[in-house]
C-alpha cells in the first residue's frame, strides 16, 4: 500500500515532503496491521475469560502461545470433568494455578481460542513438567509441559 500526499508548499521545501509522506505511509501501514491482526470480539469480554487469562497468566511453564492455549484448554476441560470442581477457580486451584493480578495480551488470546473451542491437548485434564504419572496418556507437549489424560 502506498500513501499519496498532494499538498502544496510555498517554496520549495521538498523535505516537508517527504517527512509528511512517509508520516503517511507509517500511518497507514499502523492502521492497516492493526485491523488485521487478531481481536477478541465484543462477545469475548466476559469475566471467566479475564479470570481464565489470570490463571494461563499464573502458570510460569506456559511462555508460548501454544503452551498457554493448551493450559486454558486444560481448565476448561476440568470444568466440564464431572469429577472434577464445579468452578473456574476450582479447577485451576486443582491443578495448583495461582491467578496473576494482570494477564496480558497473550493470555488473553490464548484464554478467548479456548473459550472459542480450540483445544490443542485433544481433551487432556492435567498437565505436568516432570514424570508423567503412571498410567497418564500424554496427549500434547510443548516445551517441557506434557498434558495428560
Amino acid at each position: 500500500m502506498r500513501a499519496r500526499i498532494n499538498v502544496r508548499f510555498a517554496g520549495k521545501n521538498k523535505r516537508m515532503k517527504r517527512i509528511l509522506s512517509a508520516f503517511a505511509l507509517i500511518f497507514c501501514t499502523v492502521v492497516v496491521v492493526a485491523s488485521v491482526s487478531p481481536r477478541a470480539s465484543a462477545a469475548d469480554t466476559s469475566p471467566s475469560r479475564e479470570l481464565l487469562a489470570a490463571y494461563v497468566a499464573g502458570c510460569e511453564e506456559a511462555d508460548t502461545l501454544p503452551a498457554m492455549t493448551a493450559v486454558a484448554a486444560v481448565i476448561l476441560n476440568r470444568l466440564a470433568d464431572p469429577r472434577c470442581p464445579d468452578t473456574l477457580t476450582g479447577c485451576a486451584a486443582s491443578l495448583g494455578l495461582l491467578p496473576s493480578p494482570a494477564p496480558g495480551g497473550l493470555e488473553l488470546y490464548a484464554a478467548s481460542l479456548a473459550i472459542g473451542g480450540v483445544d490443542p491437548t485433544g481433551g487432556a485434564t492435567g498437565f505436568t513438567v516432570g514424570d508423567v504419572p503412571e498410567g497418564a496418556a500424554v496427549t500434547f507437549s510443548v516445551g517441557r509441559m506434557r498434558f495428560i489424560k
